[in-house]
């Protein structure tokens, strides 16, 4: 009895030290999950100027596509970043809670640094100072990874450009979506000494110069761009254009002629984020600031930027039926490649029609030339680049040029082509109107080859008078005479009586008895005598 209650003391023992250890366990996870979150919206309000938890609680829908695109690209450890980690005396591999941190403290360098022209190296050097290292004892090769770990964090901030996973020792090195001629995929680690905005105009224009923006913004008479010319319905089965969905916000827009490639950004609901800002500028605003020559418009250009990209979904997708049609049984797919999710804002741009859903987002996602009196989207026919697309609008006018220099080849594709309404449908009214016309033609000269090809009893009433009454061709024509009068005394009797065999025929007989009594074409009155008519030369 003693040896059964020690051992259910020992199990009961066992159990409650396996639950306290659980309790620990579950606490110091929810401590950890707590301190990440919290490390998580932090890097968030610092990053698109919300005002702590509140804004960022209210926005949760776009900011997770945000934290499902910043863990996809933490989840490979990332090499650059080791030096970084192990010099600062940091946990390697790092945790999420190290990253956000790191991010967040780039971020609010730039934001809290007033100066012009930052360069990769000042910010590595901050990096260093806030952990207690000295920047001037790193080697070569520490150098070079630390600067490329800053680049690569600027890239996530920003999604300007897409940065490979491995990249040359000596280089700074991007992903190209779409292999545009002007855009370089590397340069020079030693570059990182310039200032930042010389280091991204080095690819090239991964946003568009302040050239193009100047002669979009101050020309006297602006381009016109049209909505029909972008249906991407249109650009894909009459053109041949091929759509790449990308990370990079630089690549949106961007189209290679060569290859007929055009790229997208697949994350408008960042775009979105970067334009609700109530709380000072955002990050993208602050690390790009210098990009554009320093100007009062400066930063409203980089927040242009963002709601010419949002509108160019409509224009692509958002204002043809077909075009969202297309968007949600095709395109979709390919936004989804090796992707979770699709961005629930592009679902809502791309493959739904104006309507409440779209009329209740925010004012400041769009254009101030494109709302209405509430401040919701205004749709046009035609858009303009000095008001509506002064950023985009270089780009836009490239896909344009090239549209308007193809044209259908097929009866199908010639009915898919909306390009311009008032020729497709003057097109259409002239081949189906033409069409029947010539139809009704044909009939036309079908009936009347018929109607030669049959006998004519009316027109030839001897003829009709000596096939159907046989037996008069035996008689003496001296009866003739007799027969006529008769016929003139009482013309259906004469008729009936001395054409006996005929009776059986009945009244169908009347028509060939019309015919064999006309005089020109017209039967004689009752009574009247229409005289002898001449025998046949085959009677005589």
């Amino acid at each position: 009895m003693a040896s059964t209650m020690e051992k259910a003391l020992k199990a009961w023992r066992l159990r409650l030290h396996v639950q306290r250890a659980c309790h620990a366990d579950l606490e110091l996870r929810s401590a950890g999950d707590s301190a990440e979150s919290n490390a998580k919206h932090q890097l968030f309000a610092t990053l698109f100027a919300l005002k702590e938890r509140i804004e960022v609680d209210a926005h949760e829908a776009w900011l997770a596509v945000y934290s499902r695109y910043l863990n996809q690209q933490l989840k490979p450890t990332r090499p650059e970043f080791k030096p970084l980690f192990q010099l600062c005396s940091l946990d390697w591999p790092p945790t999420r809670e190290d990253m956000y941190r790191l991010l967040s403290f780039i971020a609010q360098s730039f934001l809290t640094d007033e100066r012009k022209d930052i360069s990769i190296d000042e910010t590595v050097k901050k990096v260093y100072d806030e952990y207690g290292c000295n920047f001037d004892e790193l080697g070569k090769m520490q150098l070079n990874d630390s600067r490329k770990a800053v680049f690569v964090s600027i890239s996530w901030l920003t999604m300007l450009v897409e940065v490979p996973l491995r990249m040359a020792p000596d280089l700074l090195q991007i992903t190209l979506a779409n292999k545009v001629a002007t855009i370089r995929s590397q340069q020079s680690v030693d570059d990182a000494r310039l200032p930042l905005a010389r280091v991204m105009q080095g690819f090239g224009p991964v946003l568009p110069t302040s050239t193009e923006v100047s002669s979009m913004v101050n020309s006297p008479s602006p381009t016109v761009i049209h909505a029909a010319c972008f249906s991407v319905e249109s650009l894909i089965r009459i053109d041949r254009i091929r759509i790449v969905w990308t990370d990079s916000l630089g690549s949106h827009l961007l189209f290679d002629p060569l290859s007929r490639i055009l790229s997208l950004y697949r994350y408008p609901s960042i775009c979105a984020l970067n334009n609700i800002q109530t709380d000072g500028k955002t990050a993208f605003e602050a690390i790009l600031r210098d990009y554009f020559p320093p100007s009062e418009e400066s930063v409203s250009i980089l927040k242009f930027y963002h709601q010419e990209v949002l509108l160019s979904y409509r224009l692509l997708f958002g204002q043809n039926k077909t075009s969202q049609q297309y968007f949600r049984q095709q395109e979709r797919k390919h936004v989804m490649s090796n992707k979770d999710e699709v961005d629930p804002l592009l679902d809502l741009l791309c493959g739904r029609p104006l309507g409440a859903s779209i009329r209740a987002l925010p004012s400041d996602l769009w254009p101030t030339s494109c709302r209405d009196d509430e401040g919701q989207l205004l749709e046009h026919s035609t858009y303009s680049t000095a008001l509506d697309f002064p950023v985009l609008g270089t780009r836009l006018l490239k896909i344009q040029e090239f549209d308007q220099r193809h044209h259908p080849y097929k009866l199908r594709d010639l009915w898919r082509d909306r390009r311009n309404p008032l020729q497709w449908y003057a097109f259409w009214a002239v081949l189906i109107i033409g069409g029947a016309t010539i139809v009704i033609g044909l009939c036309q000269l079908i009936v009347s080859l018929v109607q030669l090809d049959m006998p004519s009893t009316v027109s030839q009433p001897w003829t009709a008078w000596d096939e159907t009454d046989a037996e008069s061709k035996t008689a003496d024509m001296s009866s003739w005479p007799m027969y006529l009068s008769s016929i003139v005394s009482q013309p259906w009797k004469a008729w009936y009586e001395t054409n006996a065999e005929s009776k059986t025929a009945g009244m169908s007989l009347w028509p060939m008895y019309i015919a064999g009594n006309q005089v020109n074409g017209k039967i004689a009155p009752l009574g009247i005598d229409l005289g002898t008519p001449k025998p046949k030369p085959t009677d005589l």
